[in-house]
Order: C-alpha cells, then structure tokens, then sequence
C-alpha cells in the first residue's frame, strides 16, 4: 500500500495537473459591463459562440448592433487552466484590459479574473472560475 501512495506522489501527470481539473471547477465569463452585465455565463466544455445569430451562437447579443454576427468563440483549457477567446473576424473587434485590438482571428489567452472587451467598451466579461 505505501508503494502504491509513492507512485502516486512521483507520478508526472499528477504533479503537473491543473487545479481545475483536480477540484473540479466550473468556467464561467461574469458580464461586467453590456446586455449581459450581472449575469454569470457558463463557458461548455466544447466553448461558446458569441454574436447576433441566434441560429448559431450560444450568447445571442440583441441590443448591441457593433456585436458582429459571429464575434468571437471563448473556450477553456481544463488541462493549463486558461481561457482562450477567438476572434472570428468581427468588424468592431475584442479589446484586452489595457484596451489592445486583437488582430482578426487573433487568440487572447486570460487567467480567471482578467476581462475582455467587444466593440470598444461596450461589452466586458470578466473570467472566473468557481468551485463545485
């Protein structure tokens, strides 16, 4: 049995795993600022589209018309614990905190806690990790 618990302890993959995926955690993007301010969104293992298109995305803007019809796509990496936001060519853009334009279809890779923004600042969503 105490072989067994050393291997463990010794094991790579076990040393290197995410918290995330060893505490189970839910992502979620918390809207700071827009439609969608006070709102908690679950980001799917699969991600989530945000736009216009009701038929296609998963975060249907209505009320803002700079939002592109398919903006971007956030996803979460269980395994390094960061989200990874997609621009998908969107006429009016994602913008970092310090307010930088992703280039079309640029990636922004956040930590849980730091924001993005779409359209300027008109949109911001913050990302947070919470624990079940």
């Amino acid at each position: 049995m105490k072989e067994k618990n050393k291997s463990m302890h010794a094991d790579p993959v076990m040393l290197t795993a995410n918290t995330t995926a060893v505490y189970a955690a839910m992502p979620f993007l918390r809207g700071r600022v827009g439609e969608y301010a006070g709102y908690d969104i679950p980001v799917l293992p699969t991600g989530i589209l945000l736009g216009r298109d009701p038929a296609a995305c998963h975060l249907i803007f209505t009320q803002t018309p700079d939002v592109s019809r398919y903006h971007c796509r956030v996803t979460y990496n269980l395994h390094t614990g960061y989200f990874v936001v997609t621009d998908l060519n969107s006429t009016n853009g994602i913008f970092t905190e310090d307010n930088r334009r992703l280039e079309r279809g640029e990636k922004l890779v956040l930590a849980p806690g730091q924001s993005f923004k779409l359209c300027g600042e008109q949109i911001v969503f913050e990302t947070r990790i919470e624990s079940l």
